[in-house]
């Protein structure tokens, strides 16, 4: 009885081990289909999957997710940068991000980027009208990456949130790869913070007009609604600085614009506690 006990013993050992080799086999071929470098690296070249900003709406996830063998120092400084004026974002207005980096020695970059008000929550909407070096949108994930790697700088553009959602944050997540899978390569986030606009109107404070022509080259007109009679004008650039102000006191009032560069600016009106802006350009 012991023998056979033994035998059974030794045959069970046998079986266990092929099994046990068996399935560590099938798991690793089953691992590295889909986590190899050859893999990662194609995810990385053409933008990355969504959710790895390094945002509080991201879990605070980003590329190292797949990037952390073995990091990499190319010395990367990753930067974004708006024209969003510093009195802030204007209701429903269009601007332009940018992303950019500095490194040495990478051979490859990428990014993601989104906009997140607090509580991580992403507001506003991206599009490409503009862009520069082939962005793409992640619709599933809110925000925008890279959609192959050979550039270093991208631009695109974001609309702001119709109404006042407070201070909201840019995140980003950017990379530099050395070309040869995902080990080796450095990830570094960044972030920005925008404030609504002073400029931006309460609703039941608002005053509707209009301003005619837009673009105007020397002269806008400026026509006040048919119950008020008198107010004041003032007109910003798209840094937030006063660069005209002026009286107004009948329905149709015609500014002159030759002292303002070329470019885009802000006319806000205000009469009788209420104030409208509009959007103008000087051509």
């Amino acid at each position: 009885m012991k023998k056979v006990t033994l035998s059974t013993y030794f045959v069970l050992a046998i079986t266990c081990s092929f099994i046990l080799m068996s399935n560590k086999d099938i798991k690793k071929t089953s691992y590295e289909s889909i986590t190899t470098d050859t893999s990662l690296d194609f995810f990385r070249s053409t933008g990355s999957p969504g959710d790895y900003t390094g945002s509080p709406g991201d879990g605070y996830y980003y590329c190292t997710e797949c990037h952390n063998s073995n990091p990499g120092n190319f010395s990367l400084i990753p930067m974004i940068s708006t024209n969003i004026p510093i009195t802030g974002y204007v209701l429903g207005e269009t601007y332009t991000i940018n992303v950019s980096t500095t490194s040495s020695g990478a051979s490859g970059w990428g990014f993601e980027l989104t906009a997140e008000k607090a509580g991580g929550i992403e507001v506003g909407a991206f599009d490409l009208t503009g862009s520069t070096n082939s962005p793409k949108i992640i619709t599933s994930g809110g925000s925008v990456t890279h959609s192959n790697d050979a550039f270093s700088f991208w631009s695109f553009s974001w609309t702001a949130p119709s109404i006042d959602e407070g201070d909201i944050t840019f995140y980003t997540a950017v990379l530099a790869a050395n070309g040869s899978g995902t080990g080796g390569d450095q990830v570094v986030t960044t972030s920005e913070v925008v404030s609504a606009s002073t400029l931006s109107i309460d609703e039941k404070n608002s005053l509707t007009f209009d301003i005619f022509p837009n673009p105007s080259r020397d002269y806008l007109t400026v026509k006040l609604p048919n119950e008020i009679s008198d107010g004041s004008v003032e007109i910003f650039d798209f840094l937030g600085r006063s660069v005209m102000t002026s009286k107004i006191n009948k329905i149709e009032n015609r500014l002159n614009l030759t002292n303002l560069a070329v470019g885009m600016y802000i006319i806000r009106l205000t009469s009788e506690g209420k104030s409208g802006v509009k959007k103008i350009i000087r051509e």
